[in-house]
């Protein structure tokens, strides 16, 4: 997993639980088939991503799975999530910047996608809160050299 740290300005175990979240969700993308019926889906959702997205963010998904995050047929499938960078926004919420990866069974072969996740504290555990994926140009300083940015992540 390729990680690239910015400005850490907290404990490195918080860290760790973070990027432990969004690696730990970005192994299940394969197993939740976007396309499936939808009692299907809805199924896979809470069997994979329960242990590591928000209640509120499964119920857009449930509802809108063209919003979520999966596998789409059977080749190529996300792999994983390689985490390029974060924001600690305050205690508690972070802004992970990362890139979905996809694979085949052609060796070498795969196919990335940008994404941003919101990840907060809640009680003793972190939480995948709001996903934004195909992110293209996104200005932020020092992540993926853009001008911009004003470090504040995500709306809501």
């Amino acid at each position: 997993m390729g990680v690239a740290f910015r400005a850490p300005a907290c404990g490195v175990g918080e860290e760790v639980e973070v990027f432990q979240t969004v690696a730990g969700f970005g192994r299940k993308l394969q197993n939740v088939n976007l396309l499936a019926p939808r009692e299907v889906y809805r199924e896979l959702l809470r069997q994979y991503y329960t242990p590591y997205v928000a209640s509120g963010l499964l119920k857009q998904w449930f509802q809108n799975p063209q919003q979520a995050l999966g596998r789409y047929g059977s080749s190529p499938w996300p792999d994983r999530i390689e985490i390029r960078g974060y924001i600690r926004e305050n205690k508690g919420r972070y802004v992970v910047f990362g890139e979905v990866v996809e694979v085949t069974s052609v060796p070498g072969e795969e196919r990335r996608g940008e994404v941003l996740l919101l990840v907060e504290r809640t009680g003793d555990r972190w939480w995948i809160t709001e996903i934004q994926k195909q992110i293209l140009g996104l200005a932020l300083p020092g992540v993926y050299g853009g001008k911009g940015g004003d470090g504040h992540g995500f709306q809501g």
